[in-house]
């Protein structure tokens, strides 16, 4: 990886040894476009975190500092946009010989059928956490650069809860999700897929570190003027000192076992969600104790019709 003509580190993609190595492979032109946007990305990273070093060794004005993270913001746009191109089509290649194999099962055993289904699904389950990923930087780089809007509507709060509630249940049959009764109407002025992409981020999160052996429950309520909406979870918890830095960009509480799904993340869903609800003029919040679990939760203003 090159950066202003320096090299500042070397960025090397190998075929694993095992069952479904072909050793005639050849990449695509589409991977190799990924690996090439991702080896960008990475070098950027690395020269962004230089500048600040040398920022702090400097002392650099304010300004200065403004113009580091503004270069920075622009470049993971223009980067992140090349890597979804590639990836999109990698996803729909994979997806189109999946079904393409599906209709071939009648020629094959059901242990062939296995070998060849097994490392497409892995690559496409692989290919969607990327994509999650890419579009977590589209829009932490479009929050900061003041590039994102809201479609705001009048809706009542409890649809959107049951709808995303059912949405996660309905994606991980394995794990119980309980919504608390809930007294309707909640009326809000809201931007319902943002909205609803909150409460999928922090559902997410409660199946991905609680005990799969106690349910998560949803509660949303009514509070001085504010509708309340909360996920709690039998989780590990989140000790005080990490809990103030959980909704800043990049960051991920360290030493926390991942119970299901993946551990892969960029440590900007809660920043996200943060940014999306201050824009609806809301808050967000986490009560925790290590041992005990979590509550995530976050208002938003009730509008009550005339």
């Amino acid at each position: 990886m090159v950066q202003h003509g320096e090299l500042i580190g070397l960025f090397i993609i190998a075929k694993m040894e095992g069952e479904y190595t072909d050793v005639h492979y050849t990449y695509s032109n589409e991977e190799i476009a990924l690996a090439q946007g991702t080896a960008r990305l990475a070098a950027l990273v690395i020269a962004q975190v230089r500048l600040l070093e040398e920022w702090a060794a400097t002392r650099a004005t304010e300004q200065a500092l403004q113009e580091i993270n503004r270069r920075y913001d622009a470049f993971i746009s223009i980067a992140s946009h090349e890597l979804k191109t590639p990836l999109t089509t990698i996803k729909g290649n994979v997806e189109l010989t999946l079904r393409r194999l599906m209709k071939l099962n009648h020629n094959l055993s059901a242990a062939q059928l296995d070998q060849l289904r097994k490392p497409l699904e892995t690559a496409l389950q692989r290919a969607q956490v990327q994509a999650r990923m890419i579009e977590e930087l589209l829009e932490a780089s479009r929050i900061r650069m003041n590039k994102f809007t809201l479609s705001m509507t009048p809706y009542d709060l409890a649809d959107i809860v049951e709808e995303a509630t059912k949405d996660m249940q309905q994606a991980v049959t394995d794990r119980a999700i309980i919504l608390a009764p809930v007294e309707r109407p909640v009326p809000v002025q809201a931007d319902i897929d943002r909205i609803k992409q909150v409460i999928l981020n922090y559902l997410t999160n409660a199946l991905k570190y609680s005990n799969p052996e106690y349910p998560v429950v949803v509660h949303l309520t009514r509070e001085d003027g504010f509708a309340r909406v909360s996920v709690q979870d039998q989780g590990p918890g989140i000790p005080l000192e990490a809990q103030k830095s959980l909704w800043q960009r990049f960051y991920r509480v360290p030493g926390i076992e991942v119970r299901h799904g993946s551990g892969t993340g960029l440590g900007l869903g809660l920043y996200i969600c943060r940014e999306f609800i201050e824009l609806h003029h809301g808050h967000v919040g986490v009560q925790s104790t290590p041992g005990e679990g979590s509550t995530f939760w976050f208002t938003l203003p009730i509008k009550e019709t005339a």
